[in-house]
Order: C-alpha cells, then sequence, then structure tokens
C-alpha cells in the first residue's frame, strides 16, 4: 500500500477504510511489543484489521484464539465476520454451531445484532436445525420489533412491506399448517399490511400446490461408523496373510458423492491418546457437533476399565474430560436423547453381567442419576429414542412387550403389543428398531409398523423386507433412509462389510459398499455407528426459497 505504484505512496495521510481504530491500534502495539496481548472482545476487530493490512501472524493468533473460545453467544458473530474476510474453515466452523444451536440462539441476544441479509442468510438456510417452522416465524418477528424500534416513523414504514416478505421467505411453508398460517397472519405489523398478507397467502397455496421451486430444510449428515486401521504382515512369499497389527480407531463415512468410504478426520490420532486398540467394548456417539468416547474395558478379564466420558471437540481439535461413570462396564447398550446419555446394562468386574442396571448422565447439567432398575433382564435390549423419551424392546418379540422410560419422572411404563400381533411371529432373527414422531418401527426380514395408543403398541402393518445379514455392526437413521452397516466373519482373515441404504417408506433396500477380502479395516460392532454434522458440510447451506434479497 507504502510502496510501488498505488496511490497512497505520495500521500501524506491515509484513511484506512473498514478496519475499526482498536483493531489498528492493536496491530501497532504487536509491532511495539510482540508480547502483547489482545483483549478477546477486540479480537475480531484486531482480525479485520490484520487481514486488511495483511500482518499473517496476528490473523493466525486471532484465528486461533477465536476458534478454541468458539461458542453459541459468539458464533453468529464470528461466521459472518469469518465470511466477509474469506477465512475458512473458522467460518464453517462459526456457521455450523450457529446452525445446531437454533434453538439456543433464538432466546438470546446475538441474532438480534443482525442485520437483515445476515438475519435471512441463517433463518433460510437449509441445514438450520428447527423443530418447527413456527419458530423461524417468531425468532424472525422477534428481530423485527426489537428492529423496528430504532427506526423513525418514516423509514419503518418505507422498509417494513419488504423486511417482512424477507423474514416469510425464510420459512419452509411445505412445512407449515393451515392453523399456523392464520397464527401468522394475526401477527402485529402482519395484520395491518394487506401487501404482506398477500404474499403471505401466495406463499402458503404455492407450498401447497408446489408451484414454486422451494427447497425443504434437510440436516446434512455423515453416516459414520467406528473403524480400525489393519496392517497384515506376509508369508515368505508375501502372498499369504498370517498376522494383523490392530491400530488406533478412527471414524469412517459414506461419501455420497465418490460412493465410497472415507475417514471423516485426517488420521487415527483422532482416538489415539484415550483408545488404543487394546480397548474393548467402549461406545462413541456424537453430541451436537462434537464425539463423545465411553466405557470398554483395556484386554478382556484384565478389570483395568475406562470409566471416563471425554468429549472430543471437532473444532478445536482437542478432548476434554466431561465425567466420570459412575460403574465399570464394556458391551453396554446406549442412547442419547437430548442433553440425556443413557447407559444400560453391559458387562462389569468378572464379566459379570449388568442385566437390571441403568443410568443416565444430564451432560448440560452435568448430573448422575441415581442406579435405575431396569424392568426385567434387558441385557440384549433393543432400544431408541421415541418423542424425548426411551423405548426398549427385549431382544425376543415373542414376549409382545415393550417399555417406555420417561426421564422426567424416572419411571417405566409398560406397553403390551397389540393389534395384527401374530405379524411379530414372522421378524425372526436379526432386527433393528426405530422411531419417527409417533411411529414405531422393526426393521428386520419384516418390516413392521406400529403406534402408541395409551398403553398399548398397535401393530398395523408387516410386510416383507431384506432380512439383515452377518453381524449388525450398527444403523443410524438420515432423512427417509436408515443406514446399516454389516460384517461377516467366514475367517480370522476373510471378512466382508456392507453397507446398506433402506428407505423405510418404500420398503426397498440398496447395497452401497462392500468391501471384499483384501481388508485394510473392519467395523466395530455395535461400538458407534451414528448420523454426523461435519463443519465441512456447513458451506453446502441452501436458501429454503428462490425469493432474493434485494437491496
Amino acid at each position: 500500500m507504502f510502496s510501488g505504484y498505488f496511490i497512497e505512496t505520495n500521500e501524506k495521510s491515509v484513511t484506512i477504510q473498514e478496519t475499526k481504530d482498536i483493531g489498528f491500534r492493536n496491530i501497532l502495539n504487536i509491532i511495539d511489543d510482540g508480547s502483547y496481548f489482545i483483549n478477546y472482545n477486540e479480537l475480531l476487530d484486531t482480525l479485520q484489521a490484520a487481514c486488511m493490512l495483511q500482518f499473517d501472524n496476528v490473523r493466525e493468533h486471532c484465528i486461533k484464539r477465536l476458534t478454541d473460545d468458539l461458542k453459541v453467544e459468539n458464533c453468529l458473530q464470528i461466521w459472518n465476520t469469518s465470511e466477509e474476510l474469506d477465512l475458512h474453515p473458522l467460518c464453517e466452523k462459526a456457521k455450523c454451531q450457529a446452525l445446531i444451536e437454533f434453538d439456543t440462539l433464538r432466546y438470546g441476544e446475538s441474532i438480534l445484532l443482525l442485520d437483515i441479509k445476515q438475519l435471512h442468510s441463517y433463518l433460510s438456510s437449509t441445514l438450520l436445525y428447527c423443530d418447527s417452522e413456527m419458530d423461524v416465524f417468531e425468532t424472525g418477528m422477534k428481530w423485527w420489533y426489537e428492529y423496528s424500534k430504532k427506526l423513525k416513523l418514516e423509514v419503518r414504514s418505507e422498509i417494513e412491506s419488504k423486511y417482512l416478505i424477507t423474514i416469510l421467505s425464510c420459512i419452509d411453508f411445505s412445512a407449515v399448517t393451515p392453523v399456523e398460517i392464520r397464527e401468522m397472519s394475526i401477527y402485529p405489523d402482519i395484520k395491518t399490511n394487506s401487501c404482506v398478507l398477500e404474499r403471505l397467502d401466495s406463499l402458503s397455496n404455492w407450498a401447497t400446490v408446489g408451484s414454486f421451486k422451494n427447497v425443504s430444510r434437510r440436516k446434512q449428515l455423515l453416516p459414520c461408523v467406528i473403524s480400525t486401521e489393519l496392517v497384515w504382515e506376509l508369508d515368505q512369499n508375501k502372498k499369504k496373510k498370517i498376522n494383523e497389527t490392530v491400530k488406533a480407531p478412527n471414524i469412517t463415512c459414506y461419501d455420497y458423492n465418490k460412493k465410497c468410504m472415507r475417514n471423516v478426520f485426517d488420521s487415527c490420532s483422532l482416538f489415539r491418546q484415550h483408545c488404543t486398540g487394546l480397548l474393548k467394548g467402549f461406545k462413541v456417539l456424537p453430541y451436537k457437533a462434537n464425539l463423545l468416547l465411553y466405557g470398554g474395558e483395556y484386554n478382556y478379564g484384565t478389570s483395568n476399565f475406562n470409566k471416563n466420558i471425554w468429549m472430543y471437540h471437532t473444532f478445536k481439535d482437542q478432548w476434554e474430560l466431561l465425567s466420570v461413570m459412575p460403574k465399570e462396564r464394556r458391551h453396554f447398550e446406549t442412547c442419547l436423547i437430548g442433553d440425556r446419555l443413557f447407559i444400560i446394562g453391559g458387562t462389569g468386574k468378572f464379566r459379570v453381567k449388568l442385566d437390571y442396571d441403568m443410568f443416565y448422565y444430564n451432560i448440560r447439567k452435568d448430573l448422575w442419576t441415581k442406579k435405575i432398575h431396569l424392568p426385567l433382564d434387558l441385557y440384549d435390549m433393543k432400544c431408541c429414542e421415541y418423542n424425548r423419551n426411551l423405548l426398549g424392546f427385549p431382544s425376543q418379540l415373542n414376549q409382545r412387550c415393550a417399555y417406555l422410560f420417561f426421564p422426567r419422572s424416572k419411571n417405566w411404563q409398560k406397553l403390551k403389543i397389540s393389534g395384527n400381533v401374530q405379524f411379530l411371529d414372522k421378524v425372526t432373527g436379526r432386527f433393528i428398531v426405530f422411531s419417527i414422531g409417533n411411529t414405531v418401527y422393526i426393521k428386520g426380514n419384516y418390516f413392521v409398523e406400529m403406534y402408541l395408543e395409551g398403553t398399548n403398541l398397535d401393530v398395523k402393518r408387516c410386510i416383507e423386507s431384506d432380512p439383515l445379514h452377518g453381524d449388525v455392526v450398527g444403523h443410524c437413521l438420515i432423512g427417509e433412509h436408515l443406514w446399516i452397516f454389516e460384517r461377516h466373519d467366514s475367517t480370522t482373515f476373510n471378512r466382508v462389510l456392507t453397507l446398506k441404504k433402506f428407505n423405510y417408506i418404500l420398503n426397498k433396500t440398496d447395497l452401497c459398499v462392500q468391501i471384499n477380502d483384501d481388508l485394510d479395516q473392519y467395523w466395530h460392532i455395535r461400538t458407534g455407528c451414528f448420523p454426523f454434522f461435519h463443519y465441512s458440510l456447513a458451506k453446502d447451506s441452501k436458501c429454503i426459497s428462490t425469493f432474493e434479497l434485494s437491496d
């Protein structure tokens, strides 16, 4: 700027645009004193100045500190600033946090600091984690009421229609009921604005008949499984495999574009710190944008258990010790429902089965429950979430019952399976249970659909389906697809791994991946299989509607 052919070379006074004086002052202080400490609330201003003036060391320092302290309160501001400065992956990390934490952010103050374009970019994202489109609408209207307080009457009248229509364009009207649309129409400032009411009516009608291009919200998730890299030793002729060395586990996902398995993280160093190849029977689950690792035993029969619950922060690339399990165990059932991590049954010291044993840990409150007795021997319990409660099935469906646990009251309720119960006799061998809304499904050699009515699970449908083969490593639900990981062990050195995609609406199974013979990895059975939102996916976010925001 101050040399060569730039116009500033011969100027006596230079005004640097788009930087605040505090950021520039901090850079001057760093030049004068390399150990100068930048206050946290001045980091974004300093980052902008460092990018403008090309102070790379200062920029990297600011990025690292912002990444290490990325949280709900500041993620929106960091996202918008880093996006303007084209800073990756800081932008994707902050955006990922904001999209996942919508249910918290919509009650906070940081969303009120956005301008209308930033609000539209956030609320209209197809990757926004929202339970209801009314939540999106109410958040937008809350922003408008706060923003409009600062405007002069003539300015407010001029922009009111444009801003309210922009908020409406953030909503996926294909997921809005007529009752909710009527509720929108009576909100202050909407009910008195004929232009906005007309647009609301048009949007709702167009969405109903599908006459305009609307993209529905859809969580961009990767089907993941815990795998271990294998290093083989060959015989003297270098033809036959005679031994294998097991490395630390890693997370492997299905790549939608390349249609193959790949590592989510760069190397297996992710788990090397807390999980070597000796740890067996542990569990891994995602919690928001992070990962939980807990349980397991180092070498069977040694009574050297991992009782710790570790959280891996994917943004920071750091581990944090969250808590310690009340009782050591391996090969247990587990389920994460909201902030509650359930740990059920398993094998304890001296290989004793913990048949009637359950705890759950509230991650947000950092609290463990006392021991909760299971209603019967559910050592091999099949469990899933059902409307924020825990639903469990015995491993044998001939008992004609299931059990629903309510975390708030800590009580179990026995559910009788009724209706066309003779269909359950057709479900033989391995099966999977999952729920969507008020519907419970069983997937095995038959596909069963049930509805909860009072204390009865009423069987409504049972149709023949592609059976599960081999050992079911795990499964995860993403949209209308149930991703099923299977492992077939014919001999020590001859394994087959398959990944199938089951469409529960069409009752159709597709084979996505099959890995034969020359394996360089294997999948851990019942260790970790889950949908995961990696921050790199945030860049694929699109807008709900085709309406563009004008200046």
